[in-house]
């Protein structure tokens, strides 16, 4: 009986040494990410372990390991997020052309944590994605966003095509000026080849189409004679998509 408790006590001995390599590998993957797989793998072990011993550490190790709270934190931030309006799709590489578009199923922007993965996203980016698709899917779009009528660019390019209009507008740095309804909007351009001062720049042809109350379609022409559709919300006077039509 005395052997059998000396035992069981070595064991526990070496339960807490093993719960704090867990813990504290947890967060020097973070340091050094390029090795997470392995101090992960180790970390996922000993949890089961405790589980099957059914150990007071089990809840500890979950509660203090950055393996459970990042992944808490992402799910909670897109949950608030989500509620606030200011939801994003997390993601990683450099922002292209386009990238800076509304999603159109579920209407959120995007955003980049950089042109380098690192290997930690998989906690820090998944979650939130879940969970604003989640709640999207269950609630709806989330709120100040455009909820209406989303073209393709063949869509967008053959409302132009059958009721757009000569645009009048104005040039300011990198934005257009112009009006609808006395409606005044301010509309960023993402390329816009402009010369220097001395010579003349020929303004881009621009053309506009009105889709019902919702959707303010333009088609500009630049000096390279590639074509622009921007997609801009009526109501809110904001752009939400650029497509660049292929010619």
């Amino acid at each position: 009986m005395l052997i059998v408790m000396e035992n069981k006590e070595k064991k526990k001995n070496y339960i807490k040494p093993l719960f704090w390599v867990a813990v504290i590998s947890s967060w020097i993957f973070f340091v050094f990410p390029l090795i997470w797989l392995l101090p992960f793998a180790f970390w996922v072990l000993f949890l089961i372990v405790l589980l099957i011993r059914k150990s007071d550490l089990t809840w500890k190790l979950l509660l203090f390991s950055s393996w459970s709270l990042l992944p808490l934190f992402s799910l909670v931030g897109g949950i608030g997020n989500y509620l606030d309006g200011n939801a994003r799709l997390k993601g990683v590489g450099y922002p292209g052309f386009g990238f800076s578009n509304l999603d159109k199923e579920y209407r959120v922007y995007r955003s980049t944590s950089g042109c380098i993965f690192i290997g930690n996203e998989f906690f820090t980016h998944a979650p939130n994605n879940f969970m604003v698709k989640l709640c999207t899917t269950l609630f709806g779009y989330q709120k100040g966003v455009y909820t209406g009528f989303y073209p393709t660019p063949k869509e967008a390019n053959e409302i132009v095509k059958t009721s757009g209009n000569a645009l009048q507008y104005k040039l300011k740095e990198k934005e257009i000026l112009f009006e609808v309804d006395n409606k005044k909007y301010q509309v960023s351009i993402d390329r816009f080849m402009f010369r220097k001062k001395e010579q003349k720049a020929r303004l881009p042809e621009v053309q506009i189409a009105l889709y019902k109350e919702e959707l303010i379609v333009l088609k500009m022409i630049d000096e390279e004679q590639s074509q622009f559709i921007y997609l801009v919300d009526r109501l809110s006077g904001k752009r939400f998509c650029v497509y660049l039509l292929r010619n």
